[in-house]
């Protein structure tokens, strides 16, 4: 199975670059003892290549060639990218082709309204694919007061899982409340159903609207699943799929249920893998 992640790998120590490469650990270990191929790329790659044009048709041949696509951050590959050698053309055709995806952002809705300059345009483009899907970010930022592995948060916040036909998704099938950090909700259209609510104990903490209320909470969700004919895939806003990130070892028995909903999560993806007549 061929896994193409839309976040750059990198070596540096920041925030950003230790959760992708938690991510990746997280995708690592629920694919452990199986045929994996992980395929991702370093920002800067295309610097070192003595043909940078060739070196993005190789990028895109990559995509084009992969049987599952993965983002876990909104500034990736299809924000910097946009269309050189075709990258969104083929990036968009997979998904409507339904190539299994999971797809992770945060705070998109700020970077399309209250930033300005490059990332805003960068969001611009992310935010083309979220409405190709109708999943629509909101300005509700949601926050808990929860212990969370020995210590008080209020920005991990755990979520119970909707209650669904099985035959929809099993991802949370035990029905334990899982963790998300840096949460916030999102709208949906036809096709996508809430995997994950929010309740009226969580308080939004907009800042740019701190007084706003939740009125329906059923349209409101930070996890959705997309299941039409021409798609499948999941849509998360927020931080769940790295379950190390900045966790001590005590965090592994509060983070169970996630472990467990992320591999549930690999499976489903690998599930709905078409293969083609002459594969």
């Amino acid at each position: 199975m061929k896994y193409f992640v839309l976040d750059f790998k990198s070596n540096q120590n920041d925030f950003v670059s230790r959760y992708i490469l938690a991510c990746v650990g997280a995708l690592r270990h629920a694919t452990r003892g199986e045929h994996t191929e992980i395929i991702q790329f370093g920002r800067d790659e295309y610097m070192h290549h003595p043909d940078p044009d060739e070196f993005f048709r190789y990028i895109v041949d990559e995509l084009r060639d992969s049987d599952i696509i993965l983002g876990f951050t909104n500034d990736n590959m299809l924000s910097f990218l946009d269309n050189i050698a075709g990258f969104r053309d083929v990036l968009f055709d997979k998904i409507d082709n339904h190539t299994p995806f999971y797809l992770q952002f945060t705070q998109l809705w700020e970077a399309m309204n209250v930033c300005c300059g490059v990332m805003t345009r960068q969001a611009n483009r992310y935010n083309q694919l979220l409405r190709r899907l109708h999943v629509y970010p909101t300005e509700f930022k949601v926050r808990s007061s929860e212990w969370f592995c020995g210590f008080f948060t209020q920005y991990t916040v755990r979520f119970e899982p909707s209650k669904l036909d099985s035959r929809l998704s099993t991802v949370f099938a035990n029905e334990e409340k899982v963790w998300m950090d840096e949460t916030s909700l999102m709208t949906f259209g036809a096709g996508n159903t809430a995997l994950l609510r929010s309740n009226e104990g969580h308080r939004n903490m907009n800042p740019w609207d701190p007084n706003a209320r939740l009125i329906d909470y059923e349209k409101h969700s930070p996890f959705v699943i997309r299941k039409t004919e021409n798609h499948f895939g999941y849509l998360v806003s927020g931080m769940f799929f790295a379950v190390d990130c900045d966790f001590e070892a005590r965090a592994r028995s509060d983070m169970e249920a996630n472990i467990t909903a992320i591999s549930n999560i690999v499976r489903d993806l690998q599930s709905n893998v078409r293969v083609t007549a002459d594969a």
